[in-house]
């Protein structure tokens, strides 16, 4: 599985989210929806409301 797992980068599988803020200093960042700019699940965006790809990127 570590060819497919493990890092991020072109080719594997990831699960992300990208906050608004520094969660590490203020975890409750996360709790609010408006601060969810991009999901990725398994490695395919579900979600992008901080425009970070184009239609062409998905």
């Amino acid at each position: 599985m570590d060819d497919r797992l493990g890092t991020i980068e072109s080719g594997k599988l990831a699960d992300i989210v990208v906050v608004r803020g520094d969660p590490v200093h203020d975890i409750e960042a996360v709790g609010r929806p408006e601060n969810i700019l991009l999901v990725m699940k398994d490695g395919k965006v579900r979600s992008d409301r901080g425009a970070f790809f184009t239609l062409a990127d998905r």
